[in-house]
């Protein structure tokens, strides 16, 4: 069958599936993209939502809920879509994709209908059972989290995660379906919590092999690598392949402070034990290490993706963290941001980092995460600036007094002044506006008798020296959106009326006012 370019595959073969009879189309949406309104898998495959899922894609659209991977193909990255089946090539990296006569009978499937007997790939989320409470976590997926938050809740009187969550874990009779699902599985997905470490998950999967389905499966597992999977799972070389995605978003106590409660050298080792006796048992296996890129770790990639080469063998793949908000990379003050690009520009693995980095987004989370990153360091009695010395010393010079307006004081006159053709002053015009909605644009005909709030500006719309000068005279604070590169075009000059650049006479006027500057 011809395939539009917009095609997926995913929901026509896999779920993602959740203790709690949530479910997704894909592990990109972990499994809670709908809500639990279904007893059972089966269920859920069929439901309305997946097969209206499935007809936007016959119908060569782009799903709104698939945001995630439209965002990746955007930014050059091929996306799960893609990686999984990319419909215009049919090729794919997974193994089992790669065999035409799996592809084949999955299109023919598609054609028929018949499909709807059942997922011939399955990913389960093992609730939130796990051994580890890493930062870039939360209490959903880690039941270590939930003593952390509730502190971190006590200490900041903020809601910073879920406080009730409990946990969360397969009972018998759905462990009982996702056996008799086995049956027919090309591939069985582990996702966590952390699977190895979950009772339920080891029962299931001895009982997989103990009927013989295992042969026929390929089994991936989404590990912390904290566990030695040979001694959880005695029986892996009766699967019909094994693959291991690792997390390894560090390097030594870098590593032990993002996944708090696994040891570095522990998963070193687990590794290569691994290998070493894949290898000897002649098992089919693949072990890759997955890097999910945050605030914590980002400075820090070159120095990461060289120690994983020396363990893997290859190169990291890079997950980018979306979520808590305050750890995306993209909230960042500005100048911040350049040193990290200037750090990782130069490899061609770092490139759709590099471009999210130098798009102007709005850091309203960045004093989120200092002030987060304290107190959760008290609570673990860890310590952020000894164990990230030199990205510590870059928040010390530039992060300090970032562009955050969290901590302004909205009873004085708060005057932003900056070029919104850059990304300071991009960030001026967006943030100010969003972040109180007295936020006033400063034109040419309201620069008399300001009023306590916040206002902001792009040069060009306080168009005289004389207005400018009015507007430093009554702020109580000025934050200045410097940038490197102002514009000095003829036509700037004009709009300004000033006989010298604008850049010179703008830091000229400002010079008086010095004493009211609170960010550069």
């Amino acid at each position: 069958m011809t395939l539009p370019r917009n095609f997926c595959i995913l929901p026509f073969v896999q779920i993602t599936t959740h203790p709690s009879k949530s479910f997704s189309p894909c592990p990109y949406l972990g499994g809670t993209t709908w809500a639990n309104q279904y007893e059972s898998i089966v269920q859920c495959w069929n439901s309305t939502e997946l097969e209206s899922l499935r007809t936007e894609f016959l119908n060569n659209k782009q799903s709104t809920i698939c945001t995630r991977c439209w965002d990746e193909e955007a930014h050059g990255k091929r996306s799960l879509r893609q990686r999984f089946f990319d419909p215009v090539t049919h090729s794919s990296e997974y193994e089992i994709m790669q065999q035409s006569s799996t592809v084949e009978n999955l299109l023919s499937d598609i054609d028929s209908g018949n499909y709807r007997q059942g997922p011939r790939l399955l990913s389960i989320k093992n609730g939130n059972v796990c051994n580890a409470k890493c930062r870039v976590c939360h209490p959903g997926d880690s039941s270590r989290w939930i003593a952390d938050a509730k502190k971190l809740h006590e200490n900041t009187q903020k809601t910073i995660y879920r406080i009730d969550q409990k946990e969360v874990n397969w009972s018998d009779s759905q462990v009982d379906e996702i056996f008799e699902l086995s049956k027919n599985l090309y591939r069985l997905e582990l996702f966590g919590g952390e699977p190895t470490y979950n009772k339920q998950v080891i029962k299931l999967l001895n009982r997989i092999v103990d009927h013989g389905h295992a042969k026929n499966i390929s089994l991936y597992i989404n590990t912390n690598g904290g566990v030695d999977i040979l001694k959880k799972i005695p029986h892996l070389e009766k699967f019909g392949e094994i693959d291991i995605g690792v997390s390894i978003d560090g390097v030594g106590s870098q590593f032990e402070y993002i996944r708090h409660g696994i040891k570095f050298q522990d998963v070193v080792q687990n590794i290569r034990a691994w290998k070493d006796y894949f290898d000897q048992h002649n098992i089919k296996y693949k072990i890759t290490s997955i890097t999910t890129v945050n605030i914590l770790n980002v400075y820090y990639l070159p120095e990461i993706t060289a120690e994983v080469n020396n363990i893997t063998g290859k190169d990291p793949f890079i997950n980018l963290l979306v979520d808590p908000d305050y750890l995306n990379i993209r909230t960042m003050p500005e100048k911040i941001k350049q040193v990290v690009i200037a750090k990782l520009q130069n490899n061609p693995l770092f490139s759709e980092l590099v471009a999210l980095l130098h798009i102007p987004t709005a850091p309203k989370d960045w004093q989120k995460f200092l002030e987060y990153t304290r107190e959760l360091d008290k609570i673990r009695n860890e310590n952020f600036t000894t164990t990230f010395p030199e990205f510590a010393h870059l928040i010390e010079l530039h992060g300090k007094h970032g562009t955050d307006l969290d901590a302004t004081d909205f009873g004085k006159i708060i005057v932003y002044i900056g070029d919104k053709s850059h990304p300071q002053g991009w960030y001026l015009e967006n943030h100010a506006r969003s972040r109180d909605i007295h936020a006033v644009k400063l034109t040419d005909q309201n620069c008399q008798n300001l009023k306590s709030g916040v206002y902001f500006t792009s040069l060009p719309d306080v168009k005289t020296k004389e207005n400018l000068n009015t507007v430093l005279a009554q702020a109580d604070q000025i934050i200045y959106q410097k940038t490197d590169n102002w514009q000095d075009s003829r036509i700037w000059h004009f709009l300004f009326k000033f006989p010298t650049p604008v850049k010179k006479t703008t830091e000229k006027l400002l010079s008086r006012y010095k004493h009211k500057i609170g960010c550069k």
